[in-house]
C-alpha cells in the first residue's frame, strides 16, 4: 500500500532537516579547522607582520604635515606659496634662445633689485628654448618697466619683444577664494557619492579621511619644496580628489566584497586588479573592452583587442 500525501510530505521535512543538519556540521567542522596562513617573502611578510604599526607611521605623516602647513600660515600668512595669478603681480615673456642663460638672468635680477621675489623659467618646444619668462610680485607703478631695462641689458630688444601681463592683487585673491569654495564643494559631493555607494560608516570615512590626507600631504611637499602654486595647480588638486578617491573606490568595494582568503590577500587580489573593469557588448556580448592590468601597450598584447 501506498505512503499518503501526509506521509510523504512528512518524509520530505525529515530529509531536508537532515540535509540542513549536516550542512551545518560541516561549515562548524570548517570553522573549527586551524586557517592555513600563506608565508609571503620580503616586504610582503614584513607588512603582512606589522601593518598595524605601519598605521601609526601614516598616521605620523599625516600630523606633520598638518604641523607643516599649520607653520606655512604662522610665518607667511598663506597655507600654500601662491603663484603670480592667485596673489597678483607681474609676468614678462621675451623670446630668447639658448643662447641667454636662466641662472644668469635670475642671478642678475636678484642683484639689480635685491627683496623683490623675482623668479625666471625658460619655455621650451621639444626641449629647445623658445622665451625666458620672468614674474614678479612688485606691482607699483614703473616696477614692470624698471624690471624691462634691466633685462635689456642681458637680453637684446627685450624692451620691443617682450609681453606684459599684470594681475591685480583683487582679481588674482578673489580667484584664489573661488577656486577654494569649488574645492569644497567638489570634496562634499564626493563625501556624499561614496556615503551612497558604501552605505555603511567605517569604509566610508576610510575612503574620505584618504582623500584628504591626500590632499594635505600634497599641500605639505610642495610648500617644502618652496614650490609656487598657480591656477593650474588647483586645478591639479581637483584632479587630485577623482584619482584618490577612484583608486580607493574600487580598493574597498573589491575587500569588503571578496569572500575568499584573508583580508591582506584580498587586498593583494584588488591593487593587482585592472584599472578598468570589463564591459562586454554586442548581441552575444562578443565584444569585450577593459580589463587590461597595463596601459599604453601594444595592440597585440592586449587582452581584449581594439574594436
Amino acid at each position: 500500500m501506498g505512503l499518503s500525501r501526509r506521509e510523504r510530505r512528512e518524509q520530505r521535512r525529515k530529509l531536508l532537516k537532515e540535509q540542513r543538519i549536516h550542512q551545518l556540521k560541516v561549515l562548524e567542522e570548517q570553522e573549527r579547522a586551524p586557517e592555513k596562513k600563506e608565508e609571503y617573502k620580503g616586504l610582503l611578510r614584513i607588512y603582512d607582520k606589522h601593518y598595524k604599526k605601519f598605521l601609526f607611521l601614516t598616521l605620523a605623516i599625516f600630523i606633520l604635515a598638518i604641523i607643516s602647513i599649520g607653520w606655512q600660515v604662522i610665518t607667511t600668512g598663506d597655507f600654500i606659496n601662491k603663484g603670480v595669478s592667485l596673489k597678483g603681480g607681474v609676468v614678462i615673456t621675451i623670446p630668447a634662445d639658448d643662447s641667454v642663460s636662466i641662472n644668469d638672468i635670475e642671478s642678475f635680477l636678484k642683484t639689480r633689485f635685491p627683496g623683490e621675489d623675482i623668479e625666471v623659467r625658460s619655455i621650451t618646444e621639444l626641449g629647445v628654448q623658445k622665451a625666458v619668462m620672468i614674474t614678479t610680485a612688485n606691482r607699483e607703478e614703473g616696477a614692470d618697466k624698471a624690471l624691462l631695462e634691466a633685462l635689456s641689458e642681458k637680453i637684446p630688444g627685450a624692451n620691443e619683444n617682450a609681453s606684459l601681463e599684470i594681475t591685480e592683487e583683487s582679481l588674482g585673491g578673489g580667484f584664489f577664494k573661488q577656486t577654494l569654495i569649488a574645492m569644497a564643494i567638489a570634496f562634499a559631493f564626493m563625501a556624499i557619492v561614496v556615503f551612497i555607494s558604501f552605505r555603511t560608516f567605517v569604509p566610508s570615512m576610510a575612503v574620505i579621511i584618504c582623500a584628504f590626507a591626500d590632499i594635505i600631504e600634497t599641500v605639505a611637499v610642495t610648500n617644502l619644496l618652496g614650490l609656487k602654486i598657480s591656477a593650474g595647480g588647483i586645478a591639479a588638486f581637483l584632479m587630485l580628489i577623482g584619482y584618490s578617491v577612484d583608486t580607493d573606490i574600487l580598493l574597498t568595494t573589491r575587500v569588503i566584497r571578496a569572500k575568499e582568503g584573508s583580508v591582506f590577500q584580498r587586498i593583494l587580489g584588488a591593487a593587482s586588479e585592472p584599472p578598468v573593469k570589463i564591459v562586454e557588448f554586442g548581441k552575444n556580448k562578443e565584444y569585450k573592452l577593459g580589463d587590461e592590468t597595463v596601459l599604453y601597450r601594444h595592440e597585440k598584447t592586449f587582452v581584449n583587442h581594439t574594436l
